[in-house]
């Protein structure tokens, strides 16, 4: 499914007319007069708003190239929908040879997705100047983690203190297992998570990424900032997630307070870059 939804991404970029994608279209099959899936289709419409493509795309993700039988039945397939006026299979691990001559034979489109390894400037020629794009891209990511924390659970209505433990189960209003948390310890994860999230972009934060460790990271590709104290409360009554204590029964938790060690961790990363190439004139689409 991520496949299909990076298929289709592609598809906006090289659509930006396209008035219409869909991941997961249901297409009228001629022979039954069945609607069937097809991954993406893309509409695009005349100016007079009459239909002038629907362009259908089948996307595998399998271990191995797709060979002559599975490339036939996607061709069968798409012989069967005669609304489909540009047809075109996309493979994450390639096609063989007898497959690639089998999609010719009925005017569909191979593309198959592959490594960037060639240079920025062959696909780009506003960036001339730029070799392969591992070379030429470099991205930086700067975490805010809790390096250690605990935990102080508010349950107004329970006991004034009160002992929890990571397998203990956490139910709804209702009695059932929370749906969402089911345990107290992913409940907590989660909330680790959240504070996170919401403490990244406080100014307070931002200041101990110093120069010392940015030129670090500069230098060494990765820096840790030293830790610091911190305490965070989440106001978390909305989450609807109770603890069963004794004899109070379900009592509801309002709030976490979060105490522990911030730190920041700033990385220096080169991800994977991947293109997707017609099989046979090796255009980039």
């Amino acid at each position: 499914m991520l496949f299909q939804y990076l298929v289709a991404l592609c598809c906006a970029r090289r659509n930006p007319d396209a008035v219409d994608i869909t991941i997961g279209d249901d297409v009228r099959d001629a022979t039954t007069g069945a609607p069937r899936d097809v991954d993406v289709t893309v509409t695009l419409l005349e100016e007079d708003g009459s239909r002038r493509a629907f362009k259908g795309f089948e996307v595998k993700r399998e271990g191995t190239p797709l060979d002559v039988t599975e490339v036939e039945q996607l061709c069968m397939k798409f012989v069967d929908m005669p609304d489909v006026t540009h047809r075109a299979i996309v493979s994450a691990t390639g096609y063989t040879a007898n497959a690639i001559k089998k999609a010719q034979a009925h005017n569909v489109q191979v593309l198959q997705r592959k490594e960037w390894t060639r240079p920025v400037a062959e696909l780009i020629p506003d960036l001339d100047r730029m070799g392969p794009p591992a070379e030429a891209f470099t991205f930086k990511t700067r975490g805010l983690i809790w390096a250690d924390c605990s935990y102080y659970l508010i349950a107004p209505g329970g006991p004034p203190s009160f002992r929890w433990t990571p397998e203990q189960t956490l139910y709804a209003e209702d009695g059932t297992p929370h749906q969402a948390f089911p345990t107290v310890g992913l409940y907590l994860e989660a909330l680790r998570q959240r504070s996170q999230g919401l403490l990244w972009a406080l100014a307070p934060m931002q200041e101990h990424v110093t120069p010392e460790v940015v030129a670090m990271e500069a230098k060494e590709g990765a820096a840790d900032t030293p830790s610091w104290a911190h305490t965070h409360y989440l106001e978390v009554g909305a989450d609807n997630a109770y603890l069963k204590l004794n004899q109070e029964g379900l009592v509801r938790i309002a709030g976490v307070h979060i105490s522990g060690h911030l730190q920041w961790q700033l990385r220096i990363r080169i991800p994977q870059f991947f293109v997707l190439e017609d099989v046979i004139t090796h255009e980039i689409f």
